[in-house]
């Protein structure tokens, strides 16, 4: 038994030593890591090599740049492993974080995906993403529907193990942002259930730059279009879960309209429609007892204007 662990490796030099280190500290010891250097400009590739010359498990893929879906896919198609686990590259993992996932898929026959709970990292402190509770089988309508209410199963293809198999004729969308909710449907489809460990082993980095002064650009509209696809899915796997579908794709435009406060004049447009959609189906989404509490108040403060959703967005990013 191998696991391939894929690393997409691009401008985290003062991350990347931490990410090795804590692959190279796993209980589990049979795993290959492919670090994927995608064109990054400054040191990383030089990291990679030097961790390369002193482990043998390690092999450095170098290439010109093309964003986290190309890396990935680099690594999928390099690698020798019966299963897959990516982790990204500004994060790191526990010690028992390959152990835990591959007895959670060995503990249920035929299953090709397990998920690990994982920590957020913010400011120095470790946040269970999800109440820390007991391991679950999710057959796939259930997760389906749990991902579709943000319960436990998420799309992130980190703090995941993932049988070969499951990418034999599937890679990531290159060029798009969402990747992850893109292809998640599909990756549901080609196992028969996901099994869950609630013990956080995966520690998620939310980095300053990624989530302090965001704007609205166009690509964040792909957001939508990757959680429709997601939702297509989900009703063709069971169409009774058409209501948890309309709560994900309010949440969806609920997400993308976090960032349009200062949208060019031209997508204003494009927020005033969004704001409808989600609006006209507040009434459904709010009646739901699944629906999380931060979208029950982003919904009550949309319905009396950008003025108030806004304040509660800024008010909830310095909360958290």
């Amino acid at each position: 038994m191998l696991i391939s662990i894929v690393v997409p490796v691009y401008k985290v030099e003062p991350y990347l030593r931490t990410c090795i280190d804590s692959i190279l500290a796993q209980q589990l010891e049979t795993f290959e890591l492919i670090l994927v250097d995608d064109g990054s400009p400054d040191r990383c590739g030089e990291i990679c090599e030097e961790y390369a010359a002193i482990d043998p498990r390690i092999r450095v893929i170098h290439r010109k740049n093309g964003g986290l879906s190309a890396a990935r896919n680099t690594g999928i198609d390099a690698a020798r492993g019966d299963y897959l686990s990516f982790i990204d590259s500004d994060d790191y993992i526990l010690p028992g974080y390959l152990s835990s996932l591959y007895a959670l898929l060995q503990s249920a026959e035929g299953c090709k995906v397990s998920q690990v709970n994982h920590y957020v990292v913010r400011g120095g402190r470790h946040l269970p993403n999800a109440p820390i509770a007991e391991d679950a089988v999710f057959l796939r309508r259930d997760a389906f529907e749990a991902v579709l209410y943000h319960d436990r199963v998420d799309v992130s293809a980190w703090g995941k193990l993932f049988h070969r198999s499951v990418f034999d004729d599937l890679r990531f969308p290159e060029g798009r942002t969402f990747e992850d909710t893109y292809l998640f449907g599909e990756i549901l489809q080609k196992t028969p259930c996901l099994v869950y460990g609630g013990q956080p082993q995966y520690c998620y980095v939310q980095r300053a730059d990624s989530i302090v002064n965001r704007s609205f650009s166009e690509r964040n509209l792909q957001f939508i279009e990757a959680v429709e696809r997601l939702a297509a899915f989900a009703i063709q796997e069971d169409p009774e879960l058409e209501a948890a579908c309309v709560r994900r794709r309010v949440h969806a435009r609920l997400s993308v309209l976090r960032y349009m406060k200062r949208c060019p004049a031209e997508y204003r447009s494009v927020r005033d429609a969004l704001r409808q959609e989600a609006l006209e189906n507040a009434s459904r989404v709010l009646l739901s007892p699944r629906t999380p509490r931060r979208d029950r108040i982003a919904l009550r403060l949309l319905r009396m204007g950008y003025t108030p959703f806004y304040l509660g967005w800024d008010l909830y990013s310095i909360m958290r």
